[in-house]
């Protein structure tokens, strides 16, 4: 049976024609993956083939705007702390979205945020930030004791 790929699926893109047995295309059809091929089909395919095309390539070039925008940057991050130094649990990925968010005024989201090590005390640390595939870049966070908290 020939179908018309209309999402994104293993070796597929959109718009691909395949000839798939009957039992793979009710699969694909059931999952709305896939269509009967047919001229009329092909042709909206196409059409929503191009508008992907043309978002996926405004968000890359999104991301290259954020990227040279916080690429090296130091971000603080305040943090309630013992005696020691050490920190009362530990920062999340979500407190570094969020301080970076601050900063920049535009919302990132925790899932971009890559750590090699999970943040327990005070200091500088390295992380990764993942904003397009492809496009990644290092940003510093600098964790600080909240000093209105120890009082």
């Amino acid at each position: 049976m020939e179908v018309l790929f209309t999402k994104v699926c293993e070796n597929y893109e959109i718009g691909d024609v395949a000839n798939v047995k009957s039992g793979y295309a009710r699969y694909l059809f059931r999952n709305g993956v896939a269509v009967k091929n047919t001229e009329n089909l092909k042709k909206q395919v196409e059409c929503k083939k191009s508008s992907f095309e043309w978002h996926r390539e405004v968000e890359k070039q999104n991301a290259l705007e954020l990227a040279a925008k916080i690429d090296g940057k130091i971000f603080e991050v305040l943090a309630k702390t013992g005696k020691s130094g050490k920190l009362f649990g530990a920062i999340t990925t979500k407190d570094i979205a969020l301080a970076v968010s601050d900063k920049i005024g535009r919302e990132l989201d925790k899932k971009m945020i890559h750590l090699e090590e999970e943040i327990k005390s005070v200091g500088t640390f390295l992380c990764t930030v993942k904003l397009f595939s492809g496009i990644s870049t290092n940003i510093h966070v600098n964790v600080v004791a909240d000093e209105s908290e120890s009082e």
